[in-house]
């Protein structure tokens, strides 16, 4: 509400400005088929990632906070681990990469160049190379709910969702 108060030049509200605002439940079928779209790319770009490991003899290295999350038996570190993975990281990465990077870039170079761009940059951020095709997917995937829905609160929830589920597959595996 406080930042619904606050106008911008040109009268938009900050919440307008970064995409928070509530969204159009009109679009529960975009959406849906964003997702299920999202997913046949997730899972050819992990096949492909995959592939190329293989082929190439690739070694690669589990994230430290992946084998962090695996093997800790502190619970206390684990409560902290899951709130920063699956509620903190999201929101703050959906601001900075969807908010603040893919707007921006959407008014100067249109909205496919500014998601790819916002992908390239989504994965680089993360900086682990067997997963980049992935992340690369995951962030046109959040542009896309992004943009169907109006709001960046699905893409935060769709990440939030994406890295809890992740957490807890670290967990039980």
């Amino acid at each position: 509400l406080a930042l619904r108060a606050r106008r911008q030049p040109g009268g938009r509200s900050l919440t307008a400005l970064l995409g928070l605002s509530v969204p159009d439940s009109k679009q529960w079928r975009s959406m849906l088929a964003v997702v299920i779209a999202g997913g046949v790319g997730y899972v050819a770009a992990w096949w492909l990632s995959q592939f190329v490991i293989q082929r190439y003899e690739l070694e690669y290295h589990v994230q430290p906070i992946s084998s962090m999350i695996a093997d800790t038996r502190d619970g206390g570190l684990l409560v902290a681990s899951f709130a920063l993975v699956a509620l903190v990281a999201p929101l703050a990465e959906e601001l900075l990469f969807r908010s603040f990077l893919y707007l921006p870039l959407r008014e100067r170079i249109g909205r496919v160049g500014a998601a790819l761009a916002a992908a390239v940059l989504f994965s680089a951020f993360h900086a682990y190379i067997p997963g980049a095709a992935q992340l690369f997917v995951l962030s046109l995937v959040f542009t896309a709910l992004f943009e169907v829905s109006g709001s960046l609160w699905v893409a935060v929830g769709a990440h939030a969702t994406y890295n809890a589920v992740g957490f807890a597959v670290l967990r039980l595996l």
